[in-house]
């Protein structure tokens, strides 16, 4: 080691503070025991900050049973029960809830009551009490829809992340000649900015189950996928992988494929270009921990200098078809970048949030709206590159909705639920012949599920 103590300070001096505490607040904040990694559950995980007005419907009453307090809303429908805090001290609370205080404010004022505070922010927040200047802000700078796989309600989302995603939209305009001339160095930078924020102190953590091992924000996933074959199938040894079960059933996967024109696409196999160049396999396969086989995507490994010029290919060119009006191409080759964005898989985490991001941004350009993020990357993931171009053309064609926010939000919620029925009807098929009847009666819902006419 230098002796010198100045060339130590020098060294100090380019620590990179931000992303250690980045992996303190990971190390706090172990990722959420849930299933629920599609976000398919309706339930509020939109965090209150200090700086939002608080506002509560005129009605609210509270009951007390046992140690246990209910908060409800005859006008909503609905409420939320605290436990271990008194009804005297939820209603000094809610007394002070005015519809002008900030939540900094009622931390102030709280005193004691501060605990029931702090639990009604964290189980009412998006039930009975409501920040809605804070979700008109973030949604005036990009739309929560284009954020989510399938809309719900605003406090569904997590706010880190969509201040965040936020962030990510305002950089990759205002860095639109880096990634002219350094088109992976600012993606990197992009990602940094979806992991830590803005300011780097708006921390969020992707659902992924790979975040448990680390999420290194910024840093490309070059480890190598490991197999081995053996007497009792394929073993994955290690590397990245990413589970491509058949969301929402056989039957609907089988129907969407082979109207897609890639009924291939539920079995194993390897995508490779007309240049030889791998875009990753499917197979099946187990971890040695896993509890049993399953269908697993395995990018390409090594990730090679032509992956990235072929991405930024298709991304550039869809940039420029989007500066000039030409909207049916941009459409072309933003399937195309994303179809090749979640296949290379170039990071640990966060692939589909960012490269949906960037897709939904020139749409934005193009279209004047992007789309949820539905179940595309699953579909990238098994589908060859023309089968997934035309159900990436789909989903804008269904799911770009214009609009004033509220009504936009709406039209899509109908979309969701008609996709949601159509596939649960479609369980209850027999046959392929029985699926291809119920498609073709219920026409506009199976477009809704991306399932081609």
């Amino acid at each position: 080691m230098d002796a010198d103590p100045a060339a130590r300070i020098e060294l100090v001096l380019d620590v990179p503070w931000e992303l250690l505490e980045y992996e303190r607040w990971l190390a706090r904040e172990p990722r959420a025991t849930t299933d629920d990694y599609l976000f398919a559950e309706a339930r509020p995980r939109f965090e209150g900050w200090d700086e939002d007005v608080v506002r509560a419907p005129g009605d609210l009453e509270v009951r007390a049973k046992g140690g246990t307090c209910t908060v409800g809303s005859q006008q909503l429908g609905g409420g939320v029960t605290l436990e271990g805090v008194s009804r005297a001290s939820v209603e000094r609370v809610l007394g002070l809830v005015d519809g002008a205080r900030t939540i900094a404010e009622l931390r102030a004022l709280s005193g004691a009551d501060r605990p029931a505070l702090e639990q009604l922010l964290r189980r009412a927040l998006g039930l009975v009490l409501f920040v809605p200047d804070a979700i008109a802000a973030l949604e005036a700078e990009i739309s929560g829809a284009e954020l989510v796989r399938f809309p719900g309600a605003p406090y569904e989302i997590v706010r880190a992340y969509w201040h965040n995603m936020a962030g990510v939209r305002r950089a990759a305009r205002a860095w639109r000649d880096d990634f002219e001339r350094d088109p992976l160095r600012t993606l990197r930078r992009l990602h940094v900015l979806a992991l830590l924020g803005p300011e780097l102190v708006t921390f969020y953590r992707p659902a992924s189950r790979i975040t448990e091992g680390g999420v290194r924000p910024g840093a490309l996933y070059t480890t190598p996928a490991r197999r081995l074959e053996s007497a009792s199938g394929t073993l994955l040894l290690g590397g990245p992988r990413v589970g491509v079960g058949l969301v929402g059933g056989e039957r609907y996967q089988r129907l969407l494929a082979l109207r897609a024109g890639d009924p291939a696409s539920l079995e194993p196999r390897e995508i490779v270009d007309a240049d030889g160049l791998s875009w990753g396999r499917v197979v099946h396969g187990r971890a040695i921990d896993d509890a049993e086989s399953g269908a697993w995507f395995c990018p390409p490994r090594p990730m090679r200098p032509e992956h990235f010029d072929k991405l930024f290919s298709a991304y550039g060119a869809a940039r420029r078809a989007a500066e000039t009006g030409d909207a049916a191409r941009a459409v072309q080759e933003l399937a195309l970048f994303h179809h090749r964005f979640v296949r290379l898989h170039p990071f640990r985490c966060a692939n589909q949030s960012l490269s949906m991001n960037l897709v939904n941004g020139m749409l934005g350009r193009s279209h004047g709206a992007g789309i949820p993020h539905l179940i595309l990357d699953q579909l990238a993931l098994r589908l060859d590159a023309e089968a997934y171009a035309r159900v990436f053309a789909l989903a804008v064609e269904e799911h770009l909705v214009t609009g004033e926010p509220l009504e936009r939000w709406r039209v899509l919620l109908g979309k969701k639920a008609a996709a949601y029925a159509f596939i649960e009807r479609l369980r209850t098929t027999r046959t392929d012949r029985e699926a291809e009847a119920l498609a073709a009666e219920r026409r506009e819902a199976a477009r809704a599920a991306l399932v081609l006419p």
